[in-house]
């Protein structure tokens, strides 16, 4: 059974890996938004305020929504953070002026990462299909040899 230390470590850990994964995506964009206006740098304190607005928003996610993009159905509450999120980054986007305020690139990004959060969703789902057919041949493959 496991302690409530480990339940925090282990969803702490959790979100950790979902603002690594999510910063790289915002890093991304705004790579390529910088290299669409033909500069080649980024500020710094943008490349900051994206790792800690992505740590927000992967608390939310995990503590509000369900943890959404590892879930099994996107319904409820679960569907309502897979939208909310990604208007939620572009509200920061537009609050930290990460994209000169462009009406049409802060909706490119907020659409970007809604399609991040469903092929995440649809990986996330497609591997635990394969972890379990993998878990159940083991486990076949155990009781054959008790046999």
């Amino acid at each position: 059974m496991k302690t409530k230390w480990q339940i925090f470590l282990s969803q702490e850990i959790a979100i950790e890996y979902k603002a690594a994964t999510y910063c790289f995506l915002l890093y991304f964009f705004l790579a390529c938004y910088q290299l669409f206006k033909g500069y080649s740098t980024v500020a710094i304190a943008s490349l900051v305020e994206m790792v800690v607005v992505a740590y927000f928003i992967s608390q939310i996610q995990v503590w509000l929504f369900d943890n959404f993009d590892e879930a099994d159905q996107l319904r409820g509450r679960k569907l309502l953070g897979i939208v909310f999120c990604p208007i939620l980054y572009g509200s920061f986007a537009y609050l930290f002026d990460w994209f000169d305020r462009h009406w049409l690139t802060l909706l490119c990004f907020v659409l970007f990462l809604l399609l991040e959060y469903l092929t995440i969703f649809y990986f996330n789902r497609l591997k635990r299909r394969i972890d379990s057919k993998h878990l159940n041949q083991l486990l076949k493959d155990y009781k054959e040899r008790r046999d």
